[in-house]
């Protein structure tokens, strides 16, 4: 039971964090199929500037600064199951929305988030 409060926390804070991010970026693009997300972060995020990668790898989700899954990250969550859990939702006439599902075990969690300085498609 402990480990699956701990798995929901670790969620719960990534999630809080890619929100973050995503309502603020100017693009998503995904890495390796759904495996990963790039966002371009403009200058008026309070937060954040500059381009950052949200990628699982072997059970991890990280976020990297840069463009691809390499580099100094820093761990979310680990013990994830879902190996693609980004895509990416475009409507004609609407913004981008990343949709995400992730696993751990029995817990799964899902959001979409709308990236608000996006270019309508």
């Amino acid at each position: 039971t402990t480990a699956q409060i701990n798995a929901q926390q670790d969620l719960r804070v990534a999630f809080d964090r890619l929100e973050y991010e995503g309502r603020c970026a100017r693009s998503g693009t995904l890495v390796s199929s759904g495996a990963g997300v790039t966002f371009v972060l403009p200058g008026q995020c309070a937060h954040a500037a500059g381009t950052y990668t949200w990628c699982v790898s072997s059970g991890v989700l990280r976020r990297y600064g840069g463009s691809a899954c390499t580099g100094s990250s820093q761990v979310f969550a680990s013990g994830i199951t879902s190996a693609t859990p980004f895509s990416l939702a475009t409507v004609s006439g609407a913004l981008p929305r990343l949709q995400v599902s992730v696993a751990i075990g029995s817990v799964t969690e899902s959001d979409t988030i709308t990236l608000r300085n996006a270019s309508p498609s």
